[in-house]
């Protein structure tokens, strides 16, 4: 009788496993359809604070006291997060879809620094945005790459940026909110949206 329910274990065990690889295998085959899927929601409905898991990959570059609200908000899209706090670290960092800056962080650095080390991010088509933080360091990477767009609002609490070969150049964006959380969603909802034109 033990002998019998040892086997019915192993035979439970391995019905499970199996069914776990071909789960595994059916989500590896199916993300390219979920991501146009989720695209095509945040297409339909506008940019808007709904996570969308999409899992692109991203930089976040900075360390504040808004650090962990942003890093909690890109936990809902993305699994696939590198992070840096300093200019030299983000030099490290491989070619990501787009590059989140701590706007807290960014008010405590040289600019011109940090416009010089993400310009070749923007001109390599990774969309950058600024979380809660000003955005004078993606106007210079703007008229340092003789892109022909500006901000409407230079003055909004968030921004981000898009690179358009082919248009003026670039697309920007800007956002009226305070809330952290809810800013890097939005944000990284319109990147997700400009990549998907690339």
């Amino acid at each position: 009788m033990v002998r019998g329910r040892g086997v019915a274990c192993i035979a439970i065990a391995t019905m499970m496993f199996l069914a776990g690889s071909l789960g595994t295998l059916f989500i590896l085959v199916s993300t390219n359809d979920i991501y146009r899927g989720e695209v095509n929601h945040i297409q339909t409905n506008g940019v808007n604070n709904l996570p969308l898991f999409t899992n692109l990959s991203v930089a976040v570059l900075g360390s504040s006291e808004i650090s962990l609200d942003i890093s909690s908000a890109l936990n809902t899209s993305t699994a696939n997060i590198t992070y840096a706090d300093t200019l030299n670290g983000l030099a490290h960092v491989q070619s990501v879809m787009i590059l989140i800056i701590d706007g807290a962080w960014i008010r405590d650095q040289d600019s011109k620094q940090v416009s010089e080390a993400i310009e070749r991010y923007f001109l390599n088509n990774t969309a950058i945005a600024i979380v809660n933080g000003p955005s004078d360091v993606l106007t210079s990477v703007l008229r340092n790459t003789k892109t022909n767009v500006s901000f409407e609002n230079p003055w909004s609490e968030s921004s981000a940026v898009c690179y358009a070969p082919g248009t003026k150049g670039a697309i920007c964006f800007d956002l009226e909110n305070k809330n952290t959380y809810q800013s890097t969603i939005v944000l990284y909802n319109w990147c997700v949206i400009q990549e998907a034109k690339l």
